[in-house]
């Protein structure tokens, strides 16, 4: 008597080319999630930044903080102090792809801080900030200001 059984009729060539698929599909799922799905859902790190580090950083002004993603925007937020005793008010100027974007003033004096709370679009392609000094009750009589600081993206990112 012949076998007419043909390879791909044994149950147990069956059972083995059915595992092989399920393992292959299971290594593109896991591959999937590791690459495509998982940075999409994880909430990317906080950035800090500190305006201080700008070529040319103006005295008496301090100002430090985060910038994160969340819902589509990345956000600055961080705090602006006058260091200084010198009856002058500082602020920072936030810029987004070269156009002036957020003003940040602190006229309350010396040693004082306010709150950093700014959004910018997921489109930007640079944020950079500036420090001025300005006239103590006026905040748009800017008197000195530091070259830009690029504040994200951050070169060591």
């Amino acid at each position: 008597m012949h076998d007419r059984t043909q390879q791909s009729d044994r149950p147990g060539r069956k059972v083995l080319t059915g595992l092989a698929i399920a393992a292959g599909g299971g290594v593109i799922a896991l591959l999937l999630e590791y690459f495509v799905i998982q940075p999409w859902l994880a909430p990317e790190k906080p950035v800090p930044w500190h305006s201080n580090k700008a070529p040319n950083a103006v005295g008496s002004v301090s100002a430090h903080g985060d910038v994160t993603h969340a819902d589509g925007r990345r956000n600055v937020t961080g705090v602006l102090q006058d260091k200084g005793d010198d009856d002058k008010g500082v602020l920072l100027i936030f810029t987004v792809d070269g156009k002036e974007f957020l003003r940040v003033a602190n006229t309350d004096g010396a040693n004082q801080s306010v709150s950093i709370d700014g959004r910018f679009p997921d489109t930007a392609k640079n944020i950079p900030v500036r420090e001025c000094l300005t006239h103590q009750e006026k905040a748009a009589d800017i008197e000195e200001c530091s070259d830009e600081l690029t504040i994200w993206p951050q070169s060591s990112l």
